[in-house]
């Protein structure tokens, strides 16, 4: 659940939210599983992998990027070991991204 103000020119909010954590009886979140991959087995899984899928494993892990920010950079957004990320790919289709923090570069890429 999203809930926030209009704000006014200087950016203030116009009717502020107050949260009354006690009255809204929120869940505690305990023993929450974030699974993650060492390095050791992102080099396992690397080596392991047929020839076309080595670079996209690497390159997910080395970067950050989202699986389906992988498939859209263009010739023209690689630059050296800098990637410029601008579009997103679903379904065969380029996408601009949600937000203007979508739009990034990632520099330097990892040497290896």
């Amino acid at each position: 659940m999203v809930v926030a103000s209009t704000v006014n020119d200087k950016g203030e909010e116009i009717y502020p939210v107050k949260w009354n954590h006690d009255f809204i009886d929120l869940p505690e979140v305990k023993d929450q599983r974030t699974p993650t991959f060492t390095a050791e087995e992102i080099g396992t899984i690397i080596s392991k992998a047929e020839r076309q899928y080595q670079v996209l494993y690497a390159l997910l892990p080395g970067t950050g990027l989202r699986i389906e920010e992988a498939f859209a950079p263009q010739v023209e957004d690689i630059e050296g070991s800098v990637i410029r990320v601008r579009h997103s790919m679903w379904k065969g289709e380029l996408y601009s991204p949600k937000t203007a923090a979508g739009v990034r570069h990632l520099h330097p890429l990892h040497p290896k």
